[in-house]
Order: C-alpha cells, then sequence, then structure tokens
C-alpha cells in the first residue's frame, strides 16, 4: 500500500508580531469579533489565523488564554481602559501552555498580526 498522505497545510500561515496593548474587558471589548471556532484551541497563532479574513491590518487579540477577538483596529476609548502589560501576561495560551502571555482574567492582550499566503 501507498505511504498516507501528509494533511493539507492550512491555506496561510499567521504569527504575532508585536503588543499592541493590555485592556481590561470587564465591560469594554477592544477588539469585536469574537471567534468561538477556536475556543480550546487558542494560541497566538491559531488566533492570528482566524483573524486572517479582517485583512492585511487586522489586530488580534486574546482574553483570559482562551478567548480569541479580532478587529480592524482598537475601539475608540480603548485608552480609558488600557493596563499595564504585565496584567495581560498572567494566563497562559489553552492549546499551548507553554505559549505566556495570553492576557488574564478579564485582560486582553492585542497584538498585531503577519499572514503568508502558502501557494
Amino acid at each position: 500500500p501507498s505511504p498516507p498522505r501528509p494533511p493539507p497545510s492550512p491555506p496561510h500561515q499567521c504569527t504575532k508580531v508585536k503588543d499592541l496593548g493590555c485592556y481590561d474587558d470587564t465591560t469594554f471589548l477592544p477588539l469585536p469579533n469574537y471567534q468561538p471556532q477556536v475556543h480550546d484551541k487558542v494560541t497566538f497563532e491559531s488566533c492570528a489565523a482566524a483573524c486572517f479574513s479582517f485583512g492585511s491590518a487586522a489586530l488580534a487579540g486574546i482574553d483570559a488564554g482562551n478567548h480569541c477577538y479580532c478587529g480592524k483596529a482598537v475601539a475608540g476609548g480603548a485608552s480609558a481602559y488600557s493596563r499595564p502589560m504585565p496584567e495581560c501576561q498572567t494566563s497562559s495560551c489553552h492549546a499551548d501552555p507553554n505559549e505566556k502571555g495570553c492576557g488574564g482574567d478579564h485582560r486582553m492582550i492585542v497584538y498585531s498580526i503577519k499572514c503568508t499566503v502558502n501557494a
């Protein structure tokens, strides 16, 4: 029998570029679009890939290590909810406990992303 084929590669590969801020998201959402399809599978890369459809300038955000949000810009008035970066470095990413800094309890880390499309 022929060897099994490798799984297809994802259509795009996305990575975290730069942390842009840490926000208290108890009553405020810095990024508006929740991505339920990556719940329980959140890493910086999986959340970035989920945000790929928002375009090349998309931003990604992770709350409490397991909630991924996307948007094209941080919501207006976000500076009032800005928090020190260490508050967003208390949770590990749910799908990769070695990936640190994935938000915190009621804290969303917002970061820029870069995606390359696989040919």
